[in-house]
């Protein structure tokens, strides 16, 4: 038997052996075809690498999402009943996967290194 453990609820399930010869692991998922990227590819290919880096970035944000002040803030945290979150704190946290820009349904490893499904697509 494999276990899983789902981080966000901390629950398990078990995964009978049968089904754990038949995983399939990969750097990507598609539901249309194979991958347009190899594994540990550097970037995609609508990305320059070369591109000018250094400038000054400033966010205001053109409203407030939950309870965001626009001049201020005294928690990191956007989910508070009380206080003024800081603005931007959604683009603090990184996606298991991300989609790519030039394929219809491909999504590669982020944070994560690889994903398994089974052949059938039902187990991830």
């Amino acid at each position: 038997m494999i276990g899983a453990v789902n981080l966000a609820s901390q629950t398990q399930c078990v995964i009978p052996s049968a089904h754990a010869a038949e995983m399939i692991e990969s750097h990507g998922l598609s539901a249309f075809g194979d991958l347009a990227y190899p594994p540990d590819f550097p970037h995609f290919s609508y990305v320059n690498p070369n591109a000018p880096k250094g400038g000054v970035f400033s966010q205001i944000g053109p409203d407030r999402l939950y309870n965001q002040n626009f001049l201020t803030f005294n928690s990191l945290n956007t989910f508070i009943l009380k206080g003024d979150a800081a603005q931007g704190m959604e683009l603090t946290f990184a996606a298991l996967m991300v989609r790519s820009g030039d394929e219809p349904d491909a999504m590669y490893g982020l944070a994560a290194e690889k994903v398994r499904r089974s052949a059938d697509g039902l187990i991830y």
